[in-house]
């Protein structure tokens, strides 16, 4: 699922922004239920241009200012029209952080956590090759089910699998600075 907004004029609490259109972040924001999966190749999601990059950037500038309390919603009405729509703030985190990658260039496309990944799809998101992601399936370390032959993988129990690794690399590399700090090496 992508979400695009065309490139119209937003009030968000009596500022004007820039909205863009958005199309690939690892963010779960648990209230709306979404990934958000940064420079992935989920989706054919295209490069933001160079115009689109910077109303990222000025919006993101504008919105940084923008703090709502826990719980609170933030009221977000389009110039040239009566509507108001209330954005949770979780939503309101997850586009900034889209925002963010825009501006720095990446595309964006936000994947619903309940939603299954072909294995080729679960490859282009870790950038590793379908047979590892294979391989990690056959060893129970990824969870999956199967539709008739073919695997499929619930994008919440990749980012599971993702975020262990990322801790696993975190925990190696600060006791490689420990022991480098020991061994007076630093």
């Amino acid at each position: 699922m992508n979400w695009c907004a065309g490139a119209s004029r937003a009030i968000v609490s009596h500022r004007q922004i820039a909205y863009v259109p958005f199309v690939s972040i690892i963010a779960y924001v648990s209230v709306i239920g979404f990934w958000c999966v940064g420079a992935s190749a989920i989706s054919a999601g295209e490069q933001p241009s160079v115009i689109e990059q910077e109303q990222a950037r000025q919006a993101l500038q504008v919105l940084r200012g923008v703090e709502p309390d826990v719980g609170q919603t933030l009221d977000v009405t389009v110039a040239g029209t009566a509507e108001s729509v209330h954005l949770p703030r979780a939503a309101f985190e997850l586009i900034r952080d889209v925002l963010a990658n825009m501006a720095a260039g990446q595309g964006v496309t936000v994947v619903p956590a309940h939603a299954e990944l072909t294995t080729q799809q679960a490859a282009q998101m870790l950038n590793v090759s379908r047979p590892h992601i294979i391989k990690l399936l056959d060893e129970g370390r990824i969870e999956f089910r199967l539709v008739g032959r073919h695997r499929r993988i619930l994008t919440s129990s990749l980012i599971a699998y993702q975020r262990s690794q990322l801790g696993s690399a975190r925990n190696a590399a600060d006791e490689l600075a420990a022991l480098t700090e020991d061994l007076g090496l630093y």
